[in-house]
């Protein structure tokens, strides 16, 4: 069975769309070799107002104050619907040496359905992040919050408006067994079957980009594979000037 009614704040017809993520040349070359995917607690990402609901203080319709004991125990991916920016590459790719990788959300949200996750139907999301003013998102953290796993997944897809130029899309994961105990989960994931394009960082030496291309291409990776020309200077332009 799919898990169309997992996928958030998308249109049915959005719901195939490009995502891109942008990484370490290192850690998929690590995805390849171990075939895992991970994701990791949100108290590891940057913005503070991540996990503000389940950071925060609950109060129960009898005025009974509570910890939400959930947030030890869900986990993140993020990923983008921009196909290329210059402040993406410079803010995931520092180093110079990053990779973009490429798939489509039902593809990537069915990899991990078919992987080794229990009760996915009620563990596994994976939505449009909605970006909000700080008023917005107070008014959002005081209304009714029903703690299943749904609205918790729809929870972390706030962010500050601040942030929209990323167009993030996250993929989130609910232990619900509570069985983790680490920062991140693993799950089974072959990127053979679901990436289906790399892009070097422009600014990468060429010869470890000829090098790591060729390395891809030995473990039978078919899809698209080049180096972004974002940095690359331009060929010389030819101006013709109009005399008066």
């Amino acid at each position: 069975m799919g898990l169309i009614h997992n996928i958030l704040n998308f249109t049915d017809s959005e719901k195939s769309k490009n995502i891109y993520r942008i990484m370490p040349v290192y850690r998929l070359l690590e995805m390849f070799v171990t075939k895992k995917l991970t994701l990791s607690k949100p108290c590891k990402w940057d913005d503070p107002f991540e996990n503000f609901i389940l950071k925060g203080q609950g109060v129960s319709i009898t005025g009974r104050s509570f910890s939400f004991g959930s947030r030890d125990f869900v986990y993140g991916q993020c990923w983008s619907l921009n196909k290329e920016t210059d402040a993406m590459w410079r803010i995931y790719s520092h180093d110079k040496n990053g990779v973009k990788v490429r798939t489509q959300i039902r593809k990537l949200l069915r990899s991990v359905q078919n992987s080794d996750v229990r009760y996915p139907h009620s563990s596994l999301f994976i939505g449009k992040v909605c970006y909000k003013t700080e008023q917005e998102i107070e008014e959002f953290a005081s209304a009714s919050f029903d703690k299943s796993s749904e609205s918790i997944a729809k929870s972390l897809l706030i962010k500050r408006k601040a942030f929209e130029p990323e167009n993030e899309v996250r993929l989130i994961y609910h232990d619900i067994n509570r069985s983790s105990t680490g920062d991140v989960v693993q799950f089974v994931f072959d990127p053979l079957e679901v990436i289906d394009e790399i892009v070097f960082d422009s600014r990468m030496d060429e010869h470890l980009y000829s090098v790591f291309s060729a390395w891809f291409k030995e473990r039978n990776f078919s899809g698209s594979l080049y180096q972004s020309k974002l940095y690359k200077p331009p060929q010389r332009f030819i101006v013709r000037i109009t005399e008066s």
